[in-house]
């Protein structure tokens, strides 16, 4: 990966919102709206407590690649100038970190410019796939496993992918064995060969079980998917938006809603169990 150079702030300022432009490399594709009501009554009421962060460039204009909410609630509110840090110029990888640094603290980053981050930062990287996962998590400041499930589809073993293409599994279950039992190569593939001949509950199972026990053999882990099991029904009231969103969502992810829920309550009770 290139290495990151240091941030040398050359000046703070007001600049015009005509002089700025929106980088290509601001990671904030999508959702940028959200919440822009509730930040432009903030900037009304409080002023603007974190100015952008722009870098000026050869024809004189600026560059925007870091607040791209805060420009456009400025744009709307009708305000001429807007409050920037101005930084020396910088390589494109570190301006996508300076930028996914910033927004990840702030208001989560969608899931798919999430993956652009992490696809752009492997694309850059050098050496073998485990040490580039765990180069792009040291930068973001993400664990390696938030890492490779944005990158399953990258970090799919061949034998994987052979099965895929011989339409005995199917591509978006490749993409979360690898992510549920990355880095072990061998496990995803022994685990894939055997899903082949599950049903589609028991290899549900299976990964549920590969998450919960990381140190289970594949030959236990197909065992316990294939035992009948004990479930809890939670049945959750949802609003016709939400129901709306979380459809779509699903669909974006190439599941249905069920597994959609439940990955994600799996993620938030790893997320408590290892936590602080």
């Amino acid at each position: 990966m290139e290495n990151l150079e240091e941030i040398a702030i050359q000046e703070f300022k007001y600049v015009p919102l005509s002089e700025i432009d929106i980088a290509d490399k601001n990671v904030r594709k999508t959702k940028q709206t959200v919440g822009l009501e509730e930040l432009k009554a903030s900037i009304e009421k409080l002023g603007l407590i974190q100015p952008v962060v722009i870098i000026q460039k050869k024809d004189g204009r600026f560059k925007l690649i870091v607040g791209q909410r805060r420009f456009l609630a400025f744009q709307e509110l009708g305000r001429k100038e807007i409050p920037a840090i101005v930084i020396g110029s910088v390589g494109e990888t570190t301006e996508t970190v300076v930028s996914f640094g910033e927004n990840i603290h702030r208001r989560a980053l969608p899931y798919d410019d999430t993956i652009k981050v992490c696809d752009e930062l492997f694309e850059n990287s050098k050496g073998e796939k485990f040490e580039r996962v765990q180069a792009i998590a040291k930068t973001l400041g993400i664990s390696p496993q938030t890492v490779s499930k944005y990158l399953s589809y990258r970090l799919v073993p061949d034998e994987v992918r052979k099965l895929v293409t011989e339409e005995k599994l199917g591509a978006s279950v490749a993409y979360r064995i690898t992510s549920a039992f990355w880095p072990n190569t061998e496990k995803i593939v022994r685990i894939a060969e055997q899903m082949t001949k599950m049903t589609k509950s028991e290899w549900e199972r299976a990964l549920t079980i590969g998450r919960k026990k990381p140190d289970a053999s594949p030959e236990e882990i197909v065992r316990e998917a294939k035992k009948p099991q004990v479930v809890f029904e939670l049945v959750i009231p949802l609003d016709s938006d939400t129901n709306r969103l979380l459809s779509r969502v699903a669909k974006q992810r190439n599941v249905d809603e069920v597994t959609l829920v439940k990955s994600l309550i799996d993620d938030f009770l790893e997320g408590e169990q290892n936590g602080p």
